[in-house]
């Protein structure tokens, strides 16, 4: 007798009180094979003790099938070790696969399922009590919004935001103040970033030149330079500055994750960083 042993035959009655008959008729042999995910632990009086066997495990397939050859009085030819070595390894392959289209329906122990009913009152209770602080946090945020001092709301917001929220705040403050200015005003903030002079182009030189009629530039013989004095460039160097205070702290491992996915430099005066992001 060969007992194929599933959950859900297992978990019915009926098929164990069969088990237990055959178990107690010593007129046959008998090997009782677990399938994934029963397991010893699993097994019952009714067979404790018998030499089970797992499914899922090559060894105690081989021992199967030496105890079917010795049953059947058969000669090892009758299954050669290499051929079956091939068809077990096929077999285990299959084998979660197979499993999958025998799902368990049986019922759930009482122990198992007052401890998963708990579980679940715990959840229900805990996300109530997020959704709670959730609510509290949107209106202190409201009430922090409508303060004047905007700097200090950004700084709240800030603290409790990620590494990747703060790098993305920050970049958009940055294009945000850019989208403000002139090109030639953006190209000023390049160098300036990197502390070179700005030389603009022939074909730029009206531009540098209304702007410096506008107060965003100081355009002399000696070179051109930015009017910090100016609303929209004080706002641009203040939001750059920023940027690079937090590019200079950020961790080891933000930086790598960048420069790796990007495959570039976390630098803010290099030009693929500018050209990305702003």
């Amino acid at each position: 007798m060969i007992a194929l042993l599933t959950e859900n035959y297992w978990h019915s009655s009926f098929c164990v009180c069969e088990l237990g008959a055959v178990w107690f008729d010593d007129s046959k042999a008998f090997t009782p094979i677990l399938v994934p995910p029963l397991d010893y632990a699993q097994l019952q009086a009714v067979i404790h003790g018998a030499e089970s066997l797992k499914l899922d495990e090559p060894g105690d397939l081989d021992r199967l099938r030496d105890q079917v050859l010795g049953a059947l009085d058969m000669r090892e030819s009758a299954a050669p070790t290499p051929k079956w070595n091939t068809k077990k390894k096929e077999f285990l392959a299959r084998l979660p696969t197979l499993l999958k289209k025998c799902p368990f329906v049986g019922p759930v122990a009482r122990v198992e399922f007052e401890n998963v009913k708990k579980e679940l009152t715990e959840y229900v209770e805990a996300n109530e009590q997020l959704e709670e602080e959730k609510r509290r946090l949107l209106v202190h945020l409201a009430e922090l919004e409508s303060l004047k001092d905007s700097k200090a709301v950004a700084e709240v917001r800030r603290k409790h935001s990620t590494t990747d929220e703060h790098f993305e705040e920050l970049t958009e403050t940055v294009k945000h103040a850019l989208a403000q200015l002139p090109a030639v005003v953006c190209e000023a903030l390049f160098y300036w970033l990197r502390d070179e002079p700005y030389k603009p182009k022939r074909d730029d030189r009206d531009d540098v030149q209304e702007a410096d009629e506008n107060g965003l530039l100081n355009a002399s013989s000696e070179g051109v330079y930015l009017n910090k004095e100016h609303a929209g460039v004080a706002a641009a160097v203040e939001a750059l500055e920023e940027l690079q205070e937090f590019i200079r702290k950020a961790p080891r491992g933000f930086k790598h994750a960048y420069e790796t996915e990007h495959k570039e430099a976390l630098i803010l005066s290099q030009r693929p960083f500018w050209k990305r992001n702003f």
